[in-house]
């Protein structure tokens, strides 16, 4: 059963997945870039990692960046359901490990977690 009324709450966690979206499409865009750094203004030393390890460091980042961003934007394209919800609780603890969001995804958590928003998603309270 989902409530109708939803929770101001809903509102900032849309804010808060575009910011995040925004930040990893940052990232991916920084990482395509990174592609076209010629080999030799690369610094490297002769005791330091080999020079493939930076291409495979940044593919890694790339593919990352990219997958975050499309699970940032399935909240704003899927209708309220449970499983939602569910993903919203992971998406705000994923917030926990940046320090820019840290503090928002705190409040966001507190609120997140309340009953209403849980019945406005079809989770039991």
């Amino acid at each position: 059963m989902v409530s109708s009324s939803r929770p101001p709450v809903v509102k900032w966690f849309k804010v808060y997945c575009g910011f995040m979206i925004f930040l990893y499409a940052v990232v991916a865009l920084a990482s395509v870039a990174a592609f076209f750094i010629p080999q030799e203004e690369i610094p490297t030393t002769p005791d330091g990692p080999p020079i493939w390890l930076f291409s495979f460091l940044v593919t890694v980042m790339l593919t990352v960046s990219l997958g975050l961003v499309v699970i940032f934007a399935l909240p704003w394209i899927s209708a309220p359901k449970p499983w939602i919800w569910t993903l919203g609780t992971v998406l705000i603890c994923i917030g926990f490990l940046n320090g820019l969001t840290i503090v928002a995804s705190l409040f966001l958590l507190i609120y997140w977690l309340k009953p209403e928003t849980r019945l406005y998603f079809g989770k039991s309270a």
